[in-house]
């Protein structure tokens, strides 16, 4: 919990778990660098927390290794860990004041009162809730009571701290305020987190790096941009965000790489890897990297028709009916260049680079 202690790393390699014939867990391997925010990151039931519960050593593995550090500890009880752990659903006792809760661990270790009493005023004040420490649960707001949550996990100083949907029974705009106070603390601490959720804003707003997982897979990790911008598959584009899809197949493997996609040639981006020519393609192109004109019966760009918009305050979101099929465009609506009216008459446009070709995994 100071910012000169130095945190740990984890490793997991080729982790497998199952359940009767069902794998919870499939060969699972995983780098989190020492200090990093890691983000596991799935549709309920892809394994997300079966795993961090590996991590914390309330789940034992059938097969593979868990690392901290370089040492093997997947055979340690969690007691042993001593891995920091915060629960969806707070778990505080409602007999014990705030400070009680945050000293709970502290007294199992047996450490001495003064320690104690440092310890908790300084978890306290890490999470701003000293001058409540002589509340109860039942007393405090949702989110006072997962700050206490949070300084129970890191009173006694661990190196990694674990958390499990932490913020989700929260409303969104005590929860966006959350996220912004747990990534500050994270940058102040320098502990490694490793973070469970199924929202994926959530994730690519806190996080250093996202493992997105599915199936007990982990099909691709990285930095949230990196994931965002340039998905290797179906699945991994549409679960960070709406994206649109144009099918067709290589033509120009020599030349300018393309997609021929019915009556259409559409430029691929450049330094793709590009199947070989004839090859099927999926093309997709996130909706705010599309330009939108009115159509003046000529020109560049795909033609299209306002099908219906939505106003969100600082954007609009069309959706375009093409003989591509249906597009979903996302437009600032500051000093937008057109007024939004169903039936109009529209090009869609978009630089090469702003596709990314990626695997159909559906």
């Amino acid at each position: 919990m100071t910012e000169t202690q130095a945190p740990s790393g984890v490793m997991i390699q080729r982790v497998v778990k199952q359940y009767g014939e069902t794998y919870a867990l499939k060969d699972v391997s995983l780098d989190i660098p020492a200090g990093s925010f890691t983000t596991l990151l799935g549709p309920s039931g892809s394994g997300k927390t079966t795993l961090l519960m590996s991590i914390a050593g309330f789940t034992r593995p059938d097969a593979g290794r868990i690392l901290a550090n370089g040492r093997d500890i997947i055979a340690m009880p969690p007691e042993k860990r001593e891995f920091g752990m915060v629960f969806q659903g707070y778990a505080l006792f409602p007999h014990l004041t705030v400070a009680g809760n945050v000293a709970f661990a502290l007294k199992l270790r047996r450490r001495p009162r003064a320690e104690v009493q440092e310890r908790v005023k300084r978890a306290l004040d890490l999470v701003q809730l000293g001058h409540l420490a002589d509340r109860y649960p039942r007393q405090l707001s949702g989110g006072q009571q997962q700050r206490v949550a949070l300084a129970r996990a890191l009173v006694f100083e661990p190196q990694v701290l674990l958390l499990d949907e932490p913020l989700s029974a929260l409303d969104k705009s005590l929860r966006a305020d959350l996220q912004w106070e747990l990534k500050a603390l994270h940058a102040r601490l320098g502990l490694t987190f490793v973070y469970v959720t199924h929202d994926q804003e959530e994730a690519l707003s806190m996080s250093d790096q996202i493992a997105i997982i599915r199936g007990g897979e982990v099909v691709q990790s990285g930095a949230p941009s990196a994931l965002y911008e340039r998905p290797k598959t179906h699945f991994i584009a549409s679960f960070l965000g709406r994206s649109n899809y144009v099918e067709g197949r290589v033509s120009g493997r020599n030349g300018t790489p393309a997609v021929v996609a019915g009556p259409h040639v559409l430029d691929l981006p450049p330094g793709a890897d590009i199947p070989a020519e004839g090859n099927p393609v999926i093309l997709a192109i996130r909706p705010e990297k599309i330009a939108v004109t009115v159509d003046s019966g000529s020109g560049p760009g795909l033609p299209g028709c306002l099908t219906a918009w939505s106003y969100l305050g600082a954007s609009v979101t069309c959706r375009v009916a093409t003989d591509l099929g249906e597009f979903h465009v996302q437009l600032p609506t500051w000093q937008a260049a057109f007024e939004p009216r169903e039936g109009q008459a529209l090009r869609l446009h978009w630089p090469p680079d702003a596709g990314c070709i990626v695997r159909d995994d559906r």
